[in-house]
């Protein structure tokens, strides 16, 4: 477990340290203030038992209106400057505890965020990668579980174990033998427990993980596949596959609540134990002289009674630690990731698109496949010329427009603009709009949709009617009672396919991009609305620079150049008119256009 702390703190921003370095100052000195309290406390009781006392305190002190009181008054204004004490004590425990809440609580907010950011500047092929529902549990569930769980408990425990070390030097010198005698004893009976219960913990914390990475995953398949599993009757698979990690979650975490809680009553055995053998002791050592046992029975009693709750509360955070410090397991490498600055894209130095743009000798293979998807890339599309890439399914036509949208980065090859190779392929992004075959939609108005990642404040009002009415979204919009404001629903489930697809073109129309891709966009379109988004595409001609994406092959007749491709190859190009005459595969796709 030190090992693992040693590597969260290695994790923490300079900044960070230093809050939780003066967080400690704090704790520190208000564990003093809490010591002095207890022995002004310990030193009345010494008065109350023996009146003599009085004036053997105030010879150590130059109080003269202390001196020129009688016994009740002083012992009266010492009582309230008791209460006074014990109420500032409580006061700065209160400060203490909102302090360590928020430090640690802006710690989650911060580790969370830093993820989020982190996740948000990969690139396409990050994603191919990693499954979308574990970077969701990742952040939602496995950050709040590292600060709640165990950063948040860590302060908590070394803010208490500063304040025990305090309070057993001061009761150690007032009485090694006692102390050193109780403190063994304590600590013995600590470790005894942890050794037993530490692999349960640990096994605990690892069940917990799993089983919230299993929950993500299922839940996201579920709801992903609403409607599939409906009419297959397979709803009772995903409650049972998300009722069994569940219980296993549950299980896991209220068997680390009791190992965290049940000592606690153990502990106050012992104290009760304890106490009742230093009377024992001292009364047959110092007989039964009471006054002088009493003031040892009040800094015990104290000590016990601000000490108990620390104790255990250092126990609790341990205990809860080693349930779930296996998390860090899972986020460390995020984590340490996350640390490398990533540049803003304020401050990337945008292309601009002049000319041309062209991949030369372009090799692609993904990390997870070492068979080439792309081989032997040679492609070249100047300014507002229309283009249009085919294939049958698996030949590459979507992996080769990653690679030209710049969301995949070549194996070998370059990817040149203007005749300059492209260093930064985020500065590339900005010339380019993408419509998808599968439309994503977000839970908001049909002017958010279009607008994408705009403030409703900022929306350009007239680019969105421009684009309303080339994607031949009319219609549907005024089929609202509010318009453009309307809400669709998650990825807009009440509208239909086609609809959903007209606003994906919008959105594309709408940011104004030199260069828009169509993979496949007008699929999930009926005939009329197909031709009149194409139309519409048409008048662009000449405007902007058009790559299109086609099963159906009247929809690129127009294009200036065709590329056919076969197994992650360009196998021939041309016109329409002349691949129809020369390329027999092209012929027979036709057939079925």
């Amino acid at each position: 477990m030190n090992r693992k702390i040693r590597r969260l703190w290695s994790i923490l921003s300079f900044e960070q340290r230093k809050r939780l370095g003066l967080l400690q100052v704090m704790v520190v000195a208000i564990s003093i203030f809490e010591l002095v309290t207890i022995g002004i406390i310990a030193g009345f009781m010494g008065i109350v038992s023996d009146n003599s006392k009085l004036d053997v305190y105030l010879s150590y002190v130059n109080v003269s209106f202390l001196k020129d009181m009688s016994f009740s008054s002083s012992l009266l204004f010492i009582s309230c400057l008791i209460l006074l004490l014990l109420t500032i004590s409580s006061l700065l425990s209160v400060l203490m505890t909102k302090k360590i809440n928020q430090i640690s609580l802006k710690f989650g907010h911060e580790l969370t965020c830093r993820l989020f950011y982190f996740y948000q500047n990969q690139d396409w092929e990050y994603y191919l990668r990693n499954n979308s529902s574990i970077l969701t549990n990742k952040i939602l569930i496995e950050s709040s579980r590292l600060v709640g769980s165990v950063l948040v408990p860590i302060v908590n425990m070394f803010s208490r174990l500063v304040f025990i070390l305090l309070i057993s030097v001061a009761i150690f010198s007032y009485d090694i033998d006692t102390s050193l005698f109780i403190i063994t004893f304590f600590v013995f009976s600590y470790i005894m427990i942890s050794k037993v219960l530490k692999k349960r913990l640990q096994r605990n914390g690892r069940i917990v993980g799993e089983a919230n990475q299993l929950k993500s995953k299922i839940v996201k398949e579920a709801f992903t596949n609403t409607k599939t599993a409906i009419l297959l009757g397979k709803r009772k698979y995903f409650i049972n596959s998300f009722e069994e990690q569940s219980l296993l979650q549950s299980q896991a975490h209220s068997s680390t609540m009791t190992i965290a809680g049940a000592p606690r009553y153990m502990m106050e055995w012992l104290a009760y134990v304890s106490m009742i053998m230093i009377i024992i002791l001292n009364l047959i050592i110092k007989g039964d002289d009471f006054s002088a046992i009493l003031p040892l029975l009040t800094i015990y009693g104290l000590a016990a009674f601000k000490l108990l709750p620390s104790l255990q509360q250092v126990y609790n955070s341990v205990a809860t630690i080693k349930g779930n410090i296996s998390v860090l397991d899972i986020l460390e490498a995020d984590l340490v990731a996350s640390e490398v600055k990533m540049s803003s894209t304020d401050q990337i130095e945008l292309i601009p698109f002049n000319d041309h743009f062209e991949v030369s000798q372009g090799y692609f293979s993904y990390v997870t496949n070492k068979k080439l998807a792309l081989s032997s890339i040679n492609i070249r599309v100047n300014k507002f010329e229309k283009i249009g890439i085919v294939g049958h399914s698996g030949s590459g036509k979507s992996t080769l427009i990653d690679v030209i949208c710049g969301l995949l980065s070549l194996s070998s090859g370059k990817l040149n603009i203007d005749g300059q190779p492209v260093k930064d392929l985020s500065a590339w992004h900005h010339n380019i709009s993408y419509v998808p075959q599968s439309v994503s939609l977000m839970d908001a108005t049909i002017a958010e949709n279009i607008a994408f990642g705009v403030e409703y404040s900022e929306i350009d009002w007239e680019k969105i009617h421009k684009s309303v009415e080339l994607s031949c979204l009319t219609e549907l919009v005024d089929s609202f009672s509010k318009g453009l404001d309307s809400h669709i629903g998650e990825n807009g489930v009440q509208i239909s396919g086609g609809q959903r697809q007209r606003i994906s073109i919008a959105r594309a129309l709408y940011s104004e991009s030199e260069i828009l891709v169509f993979d496949e966009a007008t699929s999930a379109l009926d005939g009329i609305t197909e031709n009149q988004i194409m139309e519409s595409i048409e008048k662009l001609s000449g405007k902007k620079t058009i790559i299109m994406i086609a099963h159906r092959l009247k929809t690129i007749r127009t294009c200036d150049r065709i590329y056919f491709m076969e197994s992650g190859e360009i196998v021939d190009e041309g016109t329409y008119d002349y691949l129809i005459d020369n390329n027999e595969h092209f012929r027979e796709m036709n057939k079925f256009a």
